[in-house]
């Protein structure tokens, strides 16, 4: 009955260096067979190694893990020494302990003793490790030891046990803090999955809102163009009727003038006069004279920018007749006293954003390196840290800070004199700021002036 894979450890960690020797160059062998078992992928690297590179340094000691820890690749190695030594292995199987003074007084190798006892059941195998690791010692060989000699052996046996299991432990111990390291980056993949959605859901209730209202627009404008419609009917019907009324005033007109040439009819002619000249007046009026100049709204003149006083915080200088909220307007107010916020996911997860959170940094260093402005990027994080790279400040915040409350947060303690603005395209943060009185520029303008940075 050979160990189980999961009691191979603690036997591999007592071999003695000969015994270790020969279980490397089985294990070389299973390694570079042409069927090999599973095994993990920092194991399975190991077969590009050249053989003499397997037996020794680190190559050497990651098979003799791979032993201990990858059950198929150990059962395997433990199958190649059964078949490289079936009389030593018979034996043990035969014989327990009685096999191990037949080998050794025959002249067998200590080194092999111990390996082939891996093929043994675990207590025997323990046992054989620990006269094969007494018989590599100096002085006589353990056939001809007396009491004291196996008594040091058995000691020794039990302090290779005692250093597997710190082995052990300390190897759990590093294997818990890979997980929990991969735990953080876990959850600090997923706050950046939030904070991508996050702004997603912001653009896209951006573009109903926008959407509701074109629709409201266009039926408001629908309606007006129907009214102005029957407006323009009615007034086509009451100018036909007037032009109806004026020909048949004119006609009796016309006709009473021939009967007032007898003396007959000047009163008539009188009132006809009268009913035509007010027939026409209300012609002008429904129909008023063509000018030339259509008649409308007057266009809207530009805003200017508010004047600031008092303790107001001044808006950054800005080129004229550049938009604050476009690539070359950002770029103008650029400067030096300037103060640059800029929302690192906000950016970064925009629908033309730039995912790489370094690529970002270094965009936004080569866009305020020769401007004298100071620009901080703010990034949701684990533990709060502050560090400059490139010339500007990288901010992550503590697990329970969102990036949005340390932006508002430094912007709410920087000098009143001081110009900022503020890049997000979270509604949010772009209201605090501008209650704020800093200039906000939306994630779309910063990235087109990082483009052409770029280009």
């Amino acid at each position: 009955m050979t160990a189980a894979p999961d009691a191979l450890g603690p036997l591999v960690a007592l071999l003695p260096d000969a015994g270790r020797t020969v279980l490397v160059q089985a294990a070389v062998e299973v390694l570079r067979g042409k069927e090999p078992p599973e095994m993990p992928a920092w194991l399975r690297r190991l077969r590009g190694f050249e053989p003499r590179r397997l037996r020794s340094g680190q190559a050497a000691r990651d098979l003799l893990r791979g032993v201990s820890e990858a059950g198929d690749f150990g059962a395997a190695v433990v199958a190649v020494l059964r078949e490289a030594h079936p009389e030593l292995a018979a034996s043990l199987d035969e014989n327990g302990p009685g096999a191990i003074d037949a080998w050794l007084s025959g002249g067998g190798e200590a080194g092999v003793l111990a390996a082939v006892a891996l093929t043994a059941p675990p207590a025997l195998a323990a046992y054989v490790i620990g006269r094969a690791t007494a018989a590599t010692m100096p002085g006589p060989r353990v056939g001809e030891a007396g009491v004291d000699e196996r008594r040091a052996a058995e000691k020794k046996a039990a302090d290779k046990q005692r250093e597997a299991k710190v082995a052990r432990a300390r190897a759990a111990e590093e294997k818990a803090d890979r997980a929990r390291l991969d735990a953080e980056k876990k959850l600090e993949t997923a706050r950046a999955e939030a904070r991508k959605l996050r702004a997603a859901a912001a653009d896209e209730h951006a573009a109903k809102a926008e959407a509701v209202a074109a629709v409201s627009a266009k039926a408001e404008a629908e309606e007006a163009l129907a009214r102005a419609r029957a407006d323009l009917d009615a007034v086509k019907k009451d100018k036909r009727e007037l032009e109806r009324r004026v020909v048949r005033a004119e006609s009796r007109l016309a006709q009473l003038e021939k009967e007032a040439e007898t003396g007959d009819g000047l009163a008539a002619v009188a009132g006809a006069a009268d009913t035509l000249e007010k027939a026409a007046a209300a012609l002008r009026r429904l129909v008023p004279p063509a000018t030339g100049v259509k008649s409308g709204p007057a266009p809207a003149k530009p805003t200017a920018r508010p004047k600031v006083g008092g303790d107001q915080r001044p808006r950054p200088a800005i080129r004229a007749g550049l938009n604050p909220d476009s690539s070359d307007g950002l770029v103008s107010m650029l400067r030096r006293g300037l103060l640059f916020l800029v929302d690192g996911y906000n950016v970064a997860y925009h629908r033309d954003g730039i995912p790489d959170r370094d690529a970002l940094v270094q965009g936004l260093a080569a866009l305020v390196r020769r401007t004298g402005a100071t620009c901080v990027v703010y990034f949701d994080g684990v533990e709060t840290s502050r560090r400059r790279r490139s010339g500007i400040e990288v901010a992550f915040t503590a697990e329970d800070v969102e990036a949005d409350d340390a932006i508002l947060s430094d912007l709410a303690r920087a000098p009143v004199r001081q110009p900022v603005v503020v890049a997000s395209s979270d509604r949010r943060v772009a209201a605090g700021a501008e209650n704020a009185g800093a200039e906000v520029v939306s994630s779309a303008a910063l990235l087109a002036a990082l483009r052409v940075r770029r280009g």
